[in-house]
């Protein structure tokens, strides 16, 4: 080694010794900084709860939320040590919050039903106390929260669960929900949910057999009549319907799992006639896995060849590959939905070339 390098190589490790002063204080100013966030956070949570004046209480062991919808527990045992530990696996609900137990509004019960709710995007600059403050302003407005898309999809699910179908604290928000996705009605005392699909048929989803635990599925209209004709008389158990081999079909959809189907129904029969298109890429979500929470859908597949043959055979007289619209790709917006008839597209309305 001449001179020269060993010049170079102490330049380098005396920048490297001057370095860990420096980065022990960025080091120091960033812990700093994430205290001085949590301390804001307990500020902010402490305002949130004297402005619930009353509807979010400490109970023996839990963190008590009094929703519009259903009344809520955050086990806070478990916040605590998720708070005080986050990296800790083993504790149920880490890396979040813990799962929330929700309860009808007015009553506790024994079996409640379980949510896993995430406000947002957890990044290192939001402080674990932020979050607790977003779930329970979400809860507080659990109405507002049930009708989004994305952040209510768990607690959509654990009520439906708890209240079921009928007349209950979440028919409303349930009523607009079902509009918001895909202009779907629901009439509580004929136990329906109606959904028009393609070409001016309407699929209905009757649910007032209190000994099926799915749906009976039903279609009508443009060339049918009012009077509905039924393909499932109960969509969670295939053998309910003789019209095709049982093995044959993959749906096993129960009530609580509807959401699915009530997404896809709008494109079909349509979507049955054009063997490009998978719904997978229509629907407006998907049924996520939330910490460790699966949900129980066995499959959704009502545009393939079983679902069409099961539409041929039970409504022959309706000659489907003639009356129903192929779907296409509109130029304009890219969406699947071109009428053929009159070759404008059923989002945009633009005709196509």
């Amino acid at each position: 080694m001449d001179l020269n390098d060993a010049l170079d190589n102490a330049e380098i490790v005396g920048h490297a010794i001057k370095g860990k002063d420096a980065r022990a204080g960025i080091f120091y100013g960033q812990l700093d900084k994430a205290y001085q966030r949590n301390i804001r956070s307990i500020e902010f949570l402490k305002g949130i709860v004297k402005d619930s004046d009353g509807r979010i209480s400490f109970g023996l062991n839990n963190l008590v939320i009094s929703g519009k919808l259903a009344s809520y527990c955050i086990p806070t045992e478990n916040l605590m040590s998720i708070l005080s530990n986050p990296l800790d696996d083993t504790i149920q609900g880490s890396f979040g919050m813990p799962y929330v137990e929700c309860h009808p509004r007015v009553r506790w019960t024994a079996h409640p039903q379980h949510a896993c709710i995430q406000m947002g995007e957890i990044t290192e600059e939001v402080a674990p106390l932020d979050t607790l403050c977003s779930v329970l302003m979400g809860l507080l407005n659990d109405d507002k929260m049930y009708l989004d898309v994305g952040s209510g999809d768990t607690l959509r699910q654990a009520l439906f669960r708890l209240y079921g179908l009928d007349f209950s604290p979440i028919t409303n928000s349930l009523i607009q929900f079902l509009w918001d996705i895909s202009q779907a009605s629901m009439d509580i005392e004929k136990s329906e949910i109606r959904i028009p699909g393609s070409d001016g048929f309407t699929w209905h989803l009757n649910f007032k057999d209190p000994q099926c635990h799915g749906f009976s599925l039903s279609i009508s209209g443009n060339g049918i009549g009012i009077e509905p004709i039924t393909l499932m008389s109960n969509t969670s158990d295939p053998e309910s319907q003789d019209v095709i081999d049982p093995d044959e079909i993959d749906l096993r959809a129960r009530r609580d799992e509807f959401e699915i189907i009530v997404d896809h129904l709008p494109y079909l029969p349509a979507a049955l006639y054009n063997e490009s298109i998978s719904l997978d890429s229509l629907e407006l979500k998907t049924t996520q896995e939330c910490c460790n929470i699966t949900p129980d859908w066995h499959g959704n597949c009502l545009n393939e060849d079983w679902f069409r043959t099961l539409l041929e055979k039970s409504v022959p007289q309706i000659d489907w590959a003639s009356e129903v619209t192929i779907l296409s790709l509109c130029s304009n917006c890219g969406l699947f939905g071109v009428k053929s008839r009159t070759n404008t597209c059923v989002e945009c309305e633009t005709k196509q070339e």
